[in-house]
């Protein structure tokens, strides 16, 4: 494979995917520390990825089941709930594609999984980059409508509709889609014959325009690092740097117990919204950092064990960071929502009285 390794943000899927084709890369299984890598990989991405992928997946839809309760109807709720959805499809084709592999590749167990990989990589792994431009898109539209919420609250009821909210995640989906179109276009099945079963098998690679320096250089480094980094990174800070001042500022203006229980409430959701921001920006920033460093240390190579192990470790490190960026925004909801924590336990109380009369009936 080519540069596409250079890319963070579950850019190892291509990475991976020269790895696990050992048949036709004789060479891996003898590379220097490739072993060692290995095991570095299984250990931080592997099991701890597919943990908290996992963990994700439960949370992130307990999420959507949560804030689709009428007592949680706002437009906040509708971007949540995009946002829950987003990370799901990813974290389920992060498990699919990348990490289940490399607990497989490690065990050497489930070969016939491989076949199954290589056929689905061109399909999914387009779904990941979308999913993921939409994650980010839409934690910086959470982030700009809590910003209207604060510095322009008498506005606030007027611009942050139900409707609104369904066409700007409308937007987001569409330009999700368009912005990974040449996601669609970099890869290319080709027919081999496996040595070992001695069965066809579909090996993933480069198509002639995945080995472009516009693709290469360009779009996977110039504006990957523009639309995925600067731009959201840029505008929630100037977002959240007003909305501190703001509450800064409103703080000594508070009068009166009932003010005051609005207030709280508000500054929960707040929190909630600036702790995402923390998890967010800590979490992408492990992906930047590797995006720049390889690219100016102009590292090509697509296979583990090519890089020193302290590179490795940071390579997993990032790749798993982006999982727990899809994965956290259940917990920040429990810690931080009181109305999301009570309607989750309403939920979970109503079931359970269903649950006891459906069996008193029988």
């Amino acid at each position: 494979m080519t540069a596409n390794t250079t890319l963070p943000t579950t850019d190892i899927l291509k990475h991976c995917s020269n790895m696990y084709n050992t048949s036709h890369c004789p060479n891996v299984s003898q590379t220097k520390g490739y072993s060692e890598s290995l095991d570095m990989w299984y250990y931080v991405h592997g099991l701890g990825g597919t943990g908290i992928a996992l963990f994700g997946l439960l949370g992130n839809t307990i999420c959507i089941f949560v804030l689709s309760n009428k007592r949680m109807r706002s437009s906040t709720a509708l971007f949540l709930i995009f946002l829950a959805v987003c990370d799901n499809l990813m974290l389920l084709f992060v498990i699919m594609l990348q990490t289940f592999p490399i607990i497989c590749q490690h065990n050497d167990v489930f070969h016939s999984y491989n076949y199954i990989r290589e056929s689905a990589y061109q399909v999914f792994y387009p779904i990941v980059h979308i999913s993921h431009t939409g994650t980010i898109y839409t934690t910086t539209v959470v982030i700009a409508e809590r910003f209207v919420a604060i510095v322009k609250p008498l506005k606030a009821t007027a611009i942050c509709t139900r409707s609104r909210a369904w066409k700007i995640i409308f937007v987001i989906f569409v330009w999700s889609i368009l912005y990974n179109i040449p996601r669609c276009l970099d890869n290319t099945l080709r027919a081999i014959p496996d040595p070992v079963t001695n069965k066809t098998m579909y090996v993933t690679e480069n198509s002639q325009f995945g080995q472009s320096s516009f693709y290469n250089s360009v779009y996977l480094v110039y504006l990957n690092f523009f639309f995925h980094f600067l731009l959201p990174f840029v505008t929630i800070s100037v977002l959240n740097i007003l909305i501190l001042k703001t509450l800064q500022r409103r703080k000594s203006a508070i009068r009166g117990r009932r003010y005051r229980s609005y207030s709280l409430d508000e500054h929960r959701l707040t929190a909630m919204v600036l702790a995402m921001t923390v998890v967010f920006f800590v979490c992408q920033l492990f992906g930047a950092v590797q995006l720049l460093f390889l690219q100016v240390n102009d590292v090509r190579s697509g296979r583990i064990g090519d890089y020193p192990l302290s590179l490795e470790i940071f390579n997993a490190t990032a790749e798993t960071m982006v999982i727990v960026n899809s994965a956290f925004n259940f917990i920040l909801f429990c810690v931080f929502g009181r109305k999301f924590r009570h309607t989750f336990l309403k939920c979970i109380c109503t079931y359970q009285e269903r649950s006891l009369i459906r069996i008193n009936t029988q």
